[in-house]
């Protein structure tokens, strides 16, 4: 999930036939992707934070992030571009098994992914191989019927954020300060925490909606 910084479609009250509003957000371009791996059983593993940069300093910057609760301790590196990479997506399988061996999760497991090339390479079919993962490739062009996580978790969690976004630049202890990327992660896994929390059920309606599970070819149709 990719989280654009600076960029916002709020909407506010003003007297009839003004021609200029001004609204105060932040002026960045930034953006940060973050990477969730779910169960159908609605649990899940570490999530990681990808920022943009060469050198990773998003440990000191989030160094009071909170550790506890259903998402656990967030895993924080950097990429050039800030977004998921070959190598990363190794990190991210093996936040899995880490996952997978915490919860003596028996083996072989599917993941499902869909066809974005840092999920493709020969490294991670070895390391699939090697951990007795099957990645399972959705059909081009049926991400948005298919994708469980798209389907119901993050769409929950994308209003979340927006709401919690809200109340941070209406705190008055925030006058005058713009949401970063290191700001708005505190923020998010707040926002993670209370769907897990209030919405149990999020994440497995994603994989039923997808008909993965409980397994339904013609789960798409009757949607």
């Amino acid at each position: 999930m990719n989280l654009q910084l600076g960029v916002t479609g709020q909407k506010v009250l003003a007297e009839k036939g003004t021609k200029v509003l001004f609204q105060v957000a932040s002026s960045s371009r930034d953006h940060i992707t973050a990477s969730f791996t779910v169960s159908a059983d609605g649990s899940i593993a570490t999530p990681r934070i990808v920022f943009k940069g060469v050198r990773n300093t998003a440990a000191v910057h989030l160094k009071d992030l909170a550790k506890d609760g259903r998402t656990g301790e967030w895993k924080l590196c950097v990429t050039e571009k800030g977004y998921v990479t070959s190598e990363t997506f190794i990190d991210i399988l093996q936040d899995l098994v880490m996952k997978l061996e915490l919860d003596n999760i028996p083996r072989p497991v599917i993941v499902f992914l869909d066809g974005a090339s840092p999920h493709i390479s020969l490294a991670m079919a070895e390391y699939c191989r090697s951990q007795n993962i099957q990645p399972w490739l959705l059909k081009p062009n049926s991400t948005h019927l298919l994708k469980p996580l798209d389907l119901t978790f993050f769409k929950v969690l994308k209003t979340k954020l927006k709401q919690l976004c809200l109340a941070w630049q209406q705190d008055l202890r925030h006058i005058g300060a713009s949401l970063t990327k290191y700001t708005v992660v505190p923020i998010l896994r707040e926002a993670a925490e209370e769907v897990l929390e209030k919405s149990p059920g999020t994440i497995s309606s994603g994989f039923r909606r997808a008909g993965f599970y409980p397994w339904n070819p013609a789960a798409v149709d009757q949607a």
